[in-house]
């Protein structure tokens, strides 16, 4: 037989909720009840209830989603991509261009690739911008 030590009764330790020093711990206060009217009443009517508080309601802030930016009609542009296949560069530009604003996709043939630019950006900034947004890596492509 193997020799157990005497258990101990369970104690509060890790995890356990506890007021900070010198603090109270919080209390509640319970709502009110609603009281009934107990006087006697000659005319027969029944008692009236008084009409519970009125809960003070908060309309949640919705943070509303800001549009991209409009491209600007201007030469610079962004290379999202290079692809063997047109097809999964269109695919790319399906997925990223509600980042983009108004920007249009340009389709470069070059090498035996197809290249994904996406532009109208007036400037370097502009166009530096909106690779940001894409969520993609991707080089500013100048005019």
């Amino acid at each position: 037989p193997v020799p157990v030590a005497p258990s101990r009764p369970a104690t509060p330790g890790y995890g356990a909720s506890y007021p900070a020093p010198g603090t109270q711990p919080a209390t509640t206060t319970p709502a009110e009840p609603v009281r009934e009217d107990t006087s006697d009443r000659t005319d027969g009517a029944q008692p009236m209830r008084s009409p519970p508080p009125p809960r003070a309601t908060k309309a949640a802030a919705k943070p509303v989603a800001k549009p991209a930016p409009r491209a600007s009609g201007g030469a610079w542009r962004i290379q999202l991509g290079a692809f063997r296949d047109r097809g999964n560069a269109t695919a790319l530009w399906q997925r990223v261009k509600g980042r983009l604003g108004g920007a249009q996709p340009f389709y470069v043939a070059a090498g035996g690739v197809i290249r994904l630019q996406a532009g109208g950006y007036a400037n370097r900034a502009e166009a530096q911008a909106a690779c940001s947004r894409s969520g993609q890596p991707c080089v500013v492509v100048a005019p």
